[in-house]
């Protein structure tokens, strides 16, 4: 007679649509190359599979899953965000004139744009800094200030600062140089260590459920603990911001 198949013997068609791409701040040049999914399916016991996929784009998908004869399960499409990865000081944007050229006195704009190692913009909120170091490799030569008198200033002169997240993963890293030459510039990224854990209202993961992001050393939660500063969150405990059912947490980070 006819045989059942066995849970193990089925398979699932499980598809990935990207609906909307994540909001771009600035055009590149480069291109982030063509969309790559995989995905694989096991079965893992009580009538229960398991699908993992991999995703580089972030963004809002549509996840269509269906038999193998192109019945669409219950509830499908499903809405998934694909969130970006950590930053990547190699793959991050810097654009502005004053990464080409300054006048000394006057204030020369540049502006970082943080990137995942997919060429994703990134939202670090606040978790990362910049460190810019500008070095007076060579100083012009002006006949004008010899003429007056003015001493040279001695090469190696180092303009140094840290800036954060002016918010969306922008670092503003504007500067004012005082004397005329020829300067290195050197960007470093300081990530530091921890999870970086993400709180929201519900139990969709989404970006518009998403209340506040911080950076933890351990996951201890207390729910009556002002979260950051009394003048960001206005001193509202945790509890009070995503509620107390149907809230969702979410730790991202390597132990």
């Amino acid at each position: 007679g006819n045989k059942k198949k066995k849970y193990d013997d089925l398979h699932f068609e499980v598809d990935l649509v990207l609906v909307e791409r994540q909001p771009l701040p600035v055009q590149t040049n480069d291109s982030i190359g063509g969309e790559l999914i995989s995905s694989a399916q096991r079965y893992i016991g009580n009538g229960q599979y398991e699908v993992t996929y991999s995703v580089k784009i972030a963004g809002l998908y549509l996840m269509y899953v269906r038999s193998i004869d192109g019945t669409g399960i219950s509830g499908s499409p499903f809405s998934v965000t694909i969130m970006p990865a950590v930053l990547s000081a190699e793959h991050s944007v810097i654009v502005g004139p004053g990464t080409i050229a300054g006048i000394a006195g006057m204030l020369a704009e540049v502006r970082l744009y943080a990137r995942d190692e997919y060429r994703n913009f990134v939202d670090t909120y606040n978790i990362d800094e910049v460190e810019t170091t500008l070095t007076l490799k060579s100083r012009h030569d002006s006949k004008h200030e010899r003429a007056i008198g003015f001493i040279d200033p001695v090469n190696n002169t180092i303009i140094k600062y840290t800036r954060c997240d002016a918010g969306g993963g922008i670092f503003n890293l504007d500067y004012t140089p005082l004397y005329a030459g020829e300067y290195e510039m050197n960007v470093t990224v300081i990530s530091p260590g921890g999870l970086e854990s993400s709180y929201f209202s519900s139990i969709n993961f989404g970006p518009s459920h998403k209340v506040l992001t911080k950076l933890e050393n351990e996951i201890t939660v207390n729910w009556n603990k002002e979260p950051f500063s009394c003048a960001e969150v206005e001193c509202t405990p945790i509890r009070h911001l995503i509620g107390t059912r149907n809230f969702g947490i979410r730790w991202t980070g390597y132990l």
